[in-house]
């Protein structure tokens, strides 16, 4: 698997730019072009935590590809399902497929750090994988890619 750097982190927040609640102009903290940097520079506990939840999501988006069931199976991050339709927490990323939910976990659990995230069904069809801590909610938004 392919190490996946704080850099590439930084690069990848640099280049989806700033969110529109972080800019100054709208009240938030932040003015300039690279809010990857920023982040890491001045907010690294965030910083951290939406690295690790991205590497989270690049290592099992991986895996899929690897069992060769990544067509049978659609990872979908905050920004691809309506999270409103979840009581109480919603997971960090869920797995959608025709397979059954109990068959992906077995193929990924033992890639997910069990310290920080924990797998459970969703539904028979959907395998969310949820933060262990209160992550900061605004921070798991950014996490798609």
């Amino acid at each position: 698997m392919m190490k996946i750097t704080k850099k590439m982190y930084e690069d990848y927040l640099n280049n989806m730019g700033v969110p529109e609640d972080e800019k100054f102009e709208n009240g938030g903290s932040y003015r300039g072009k690279k809010y990857g940097s920023w982040l890491r520079r001045n907010h690294k506990e965030s910083f951290d935590t939406g690295y690790d939840q991205y590497v989270v999501i690049k290592d099992i988006t991986q895996i899929l590809e690897e069992e060769h069931i990544e067509k049978e199976c659609h990872v979908l991050t905050p920004d691809k399902y309506n999270r409103k339709e979840y009581k109480g927490k919603p997971p960090l990323l869920m797995i959608h497929s025709e397979l059954e939910s109990t068959f992906i976990a077995d193929f990924i659990e033992e890639w997910i750090p069990k310290d920080k995230y924990f797998l459970k069904p969703c539904s028979n069809s959907c395998l969310g994988v949820y933060p262990i801590k209160n992550q900061d909610p605004y921070i798991s938004e950014l996490m798609v890619g």
